[in-house]
């Protein structure tokens, strides 16, 4: 059993690097453990990516221009959530912000810093109530061309997910890290929490400051990024 000296597997997924980080079951027990993790990140990649063409959200996308698409009742209750959280925060998260990030070039394509007057075209067809569900049928309609981007939420549900396998197959102190998005199971062995370091944007190779989690979530972004 890895009581003090952590499995640790990584893969790459939804245009990052995934890692589990596993303490105390059996070798075996934690291989498969972090396997069935890393094949619901991927499953999760297949359901709501932009980038692949034949995902379900990337279909939604493409086949609502104003009519209702079928999803299936995952998306559909993850949109919801997305939903909640763009009402909750008065739009600051927005689930429709798919015109603005690609204007910006961080779909694909060449960067760029976009005039004022094409900011002011993709905003006019961004806003989450031009996203119109409808629970009877789990049914979406996207209006006034707007278009849905999950990656605001997308890795910390798959992160979520991720952390249920884990302790499903017994981990009593694991942690799961999708670019930034981090979930701690536990605690290491001998101590009371996992130290997460938070980098300093202005000096990648050293942190600001850390956070002490233990059995909650932990999400960073930063300027030096996208």
């Amino acid at each position: 059993a890895r009581d003090n000296e952590p499995l640790v597997r990584q893969t790459f997924v939804m245009g990052t690097r995934g890692t589990v980080t596993i303490y105390g079951l059996p070798d075996a027990d934690a291989e498969a453990a972090a396997s069935e993790a890393f094949r619901e990140m991927h499953r999760i990649e297949a359901l709501i990516s932009t980038w692949k063409e034949e995902s379900e959200i990337s279909r939604l996308n493409r086949d609502s221009r104003g009519r209702p698409v079928r999803v299936s009742a995952e998306l559909f209750t993850l949109l919801e959530k997305a939903y909640l959280f763009s009402e909750l925060t008065g739009g600051a998260f927005d689930v429709t912000a798919m015109p603005i990030v690609r204007l910006w070039g961080f779909q694909g394509g060449e960067a760029k810093l976009p005039s004022a007057a094409e900011i002011a075209d993709s905003l006019s067809r961004v806003g989450w109530r031009k996203m119109i569900l409808d629970k009877a049928d789990t049914s979406v309609t996207l209006t006034e061309g707007a278009g849905i981007d999950l990656a605001g939420i997308g890795k910390g549900y798959a992160v979520d997910r991720c952390a249920r396998i884990l302790r499903d197959h017994g981990a009593q102190s694991a942690l799961v890290d999708l670019g930034g998005n981090m979930f701690a199971v536990g605690a290491p062995p001998g101590r009371d929490a996992w130290s997460i370091g938070i980098r300093d944007p202005e000096d990648p190779s050293g942190v600001i400051g850390k956070l002490l989690i233990r059995d909650e979530a932990v999400a960073t972004s930063g300027n030096y990024e996208n």
